[in-house]
C-alpha cells in the first residue's frame, strides 16, 4: 500500500525527509521494510532510525550514508506490504479499501466510484467521480448506509444537499 514518499534530504549523513500518509505520521516508522518505487523501478530499503520533527518526519535508511545517495531517493513512493497493518474493528475501513468502490444513492442510482478520501477537520469526505463529481461526507449511519467490500460497493444517503 502506498504510505508516503521521500520529499527531500535532511543534512549530509543520508537522512531523508518523508511525507507520510499514515496517521499519526510517525506510524510509518513502525513498518519494515519500505519498498521505494519510481517509474516502474522498485528497491527494498530498511529504515534504521527516524523521528518526527517540527516540520514533519525524517528517516535514516540502511546503506544511504551521504547527501548524494539521499538526494537520489527524492520523489520515490514508499510502499508497505498491507499484511503488516492491523485488522480494523467491524465497520471501520482503511481509506485504500474505499477507493474504487461503486457508489450508489439510496434510490439505487449509480453515482460513480470513490476516487479519493479527503481528510477535513470534522470528518473524511468521499470524492465520487462519475458523470458528475460529488463530495459526500463519510458519516456512517447518516450519509453512509452500507459498505460491502466483497461486492466493491458503497451505498449512500445522498440527494445532492445536506439536510
Amino acid at each position: 500500500m502506498l504510505c508516503g514518499y521521500i520529499s527531500g534530504v535532511y543534512g549530509v549523513r543520508g537522512w531523508v525527509k518523508v511525507y507520510s500518509y499514515t496517521r499519526p505520521i510517525d506510524n510509518l516508522l513502525q513498518y519494515r521494510p519500505w519498498q521505494l518505487r519510481t517509474d516502474g523501478d522498485s528497491n527494498i530499503h530498511e529504515p534504521e532510525s527516524g523521528r518526527r520533527t517540527s516540520r514533519g518526519l525524517i528517516a535514516k535508511l540502511r546503506g544511504v550514508d551521504d547527501r548524494d545517495q539521499a538526494e537520489a531517493l527524492r520523489g520515490q513512493e514508499i510502499w508497505i506490504d498491507s499484511a503488516q497493518f492491523p485488522t480494523l474493528p467491524k465497520g471501520e475501513y482503511y481509506h485504500r479499501e474505499l477507493l474504487g468502490l461503486a457508489a450508489y444513492d439510496q434510490h439505487r442510482q449509480a453515482l460513480g466510484t470513490v476516487d479519493q478520501v479527503l481528510e477535513t477537520a470534522t470528518h473524511d469526505v468521499l470524492l465520487i467521480r462519475g458523470e458528475q463529481e460529488y463530495l459526500i461526507p463519510y458519516a456512517p449511519g447518516e450519509t453512509v448506509l452500507n459498505v460491502d467490500l466483497e461486492q466493491r460497493r458503497i451505498d449512500l444517503r445522498w440527494d445532492g444537499v445536506l439536510e
